[in-house]
C-alpha cells in the first residue's frame, strides 16, 4: 500500500499534534515542580561566624551602590538557619561554592575578596531564571543546587531590600510600616 504525499503530510501533523499536546504538559509539570524546590533535608542550628561573615559580605556585594543596613539582613539569615530546617544547610552549601570557587580563581575565601574580585565570583550565581522557560534550562544546565540558592537565598535577599531598602533609596525617610513623622506636629513648619 503506498501512501501519497497528502496523507504523509495530515499523518504527520496528527502525530506532531499529539506530541505537542502530551509533551508540553509534562514538560510543564517538570518546570513546575523545579520552581517548587524543598529545602535541604537538615535540622535547623546556629550558623557559624565564617557563613555569617560570607553571607553579610554577598549582601554588601549586591548592593555595593545602596546604603542598606546589613545587620537586618545578617538577623534575618540567622533567624532562618536556627529556626527553619534546611536554611543553615543551604548556606554553608552556598558558602563553600563561593570560597571554592574564590579560592580556585583568586587563592582566597570569598570574604577575603575585594568588591571586584567578589563581584566576579556572584555573578554566575545572579542569573536568575524567570520564566518556566528559563527555570527548566538553567535547572539542567546548571543543576537543582543553583534553582534552590536563587529561589531561597538571592531571590529573598532582593525581598528584603525590595522592602526595606529600596524606599530609601528612592528617597523615603523609611519604608512602610515603620514609625515615622510621630512628633513632626511638633516641629516649626518649614519657610520652604
Amino acid at each position: 500500500m503506498t501512501i501519497t504525499r497528502r496523507e504523509f503530510l495530515f499523518v504527520l501533523a496528527g502525530v506532531t499534534a499529539g506530541a505537542v499536546g502530551v509533551g508540553v504538559p509534562v514538560i510543564f509539570n517538570l518546570v513546575e515542580q523545579i520552581r517548587l524546590l524543598p529545602l535541604p533535608d537538615a535540622p535547623a542550628g546556629p550558623m557559624s561566624d565564617a557563613v555569617r561573615e560570607t553571607m553579610r559580605a554577598v549582601t554588601a556585594t549586591i548592593f555595593i551602590n545602596y546604603p542598606i543596613d546589613l545587620n537586618r539582613y545578617q538577623q534575618y539569615f540567622v533567624f532562618h538557619a536556627e529556626k527553619i530546617n534546611g536554611y543553615g544547610k543551604l548556606y554553608e552549601d552556598f558558602v563553600a561554592e563561593l570560597d571554592r570557587t574564590s579560592s580556585y580563581t583568586y587563592s582566597k575565601r570569598f570574604v577575603d575578596c575585594d568588591e571586584q574580585e567578589r563581584r566576579s565570583v556572584l555573578s554566575p550565581w545572579l542569573r536568575t531564571p524567570v520564566s518556566r522557560e528559563e527555570q527548566l534550562v538553567d535547572g539542567f544546565r546548571r543543576g537543582v543546587f543553583s534553582l534552590q540558592v536563587s529561589e531561597h537565598i538571592l531571590t529573598e535577599i532582593l525581598t528584603i531590600f525590595m522592602n526595606t531598602d529600596a524606599w530609601i533609596a528612592v528617597g523615603y525617610k523609611s519604608w512602610p510600616g515603620m514609625p515615622r513623622g510621630l512628633d513632626d506636629y511638633t516641629k516649626p513648619l518649614s519657610s520652604t
